[in-house]
């Protein structure tokens, strides 16, 4: 489950920084659990469904280019990032969509090699 404070304290410390909240990713269980609205968001934050609990965040990076992170929000702070060429804008979504393959795969495998045996990327619970 997602500790709302943390969520805020992460959205917080990345505006802080200059990054802005662009995407809110939530997994079944936990619209199941929380309503989005306790995280306190920007009503410019755009929620989807997801496989995963995590934040999209953006800044300009450089001249013609964006960054995006996405920070998981269960577990262990995780962090992915990518820069966004202006040019390439057309494949955003493919781009985005390949990160959180990424960042699926990467906890699984971690999760696989714990010595605990099998978990849930998500729940930390044995399967």
């Amino acid at each position: 489950m997602i500790d709302t404070g943390a969520a805020k304290a992460t959205i917080a410390l990345y505006e802080k920084h200059g990054w802005k909240l662009s995407r809110v990713l939530l997994t079944e269980e936990t619209w199941a659990e929380i309503d989005p609205s306790a995280l306190g968001l920007d009503e410019t934050a755009e929620i989807r469904d997801s496989d995963l609990d995590a934040f999209w965040f953006t800044r300009r990076s450089d001249p013609g280019s964006e960054a995006w992170e996405l920070r998981r929000l269960v577990g262990t702070p995780f962090a992915l990032v990518i820069v966004v060429e202006d040019a390439h804008r057309e494949n955003l979504e493919d781009l985005l969509a390949e990160t959180e393959h990424r960042m699926i795969e990467t906890l699984h495998r971690r999760d696989l090699a714990s010595p605990n045996g099998i978990k849930s990327a998500e729940t930390g619970e044995k399967q």
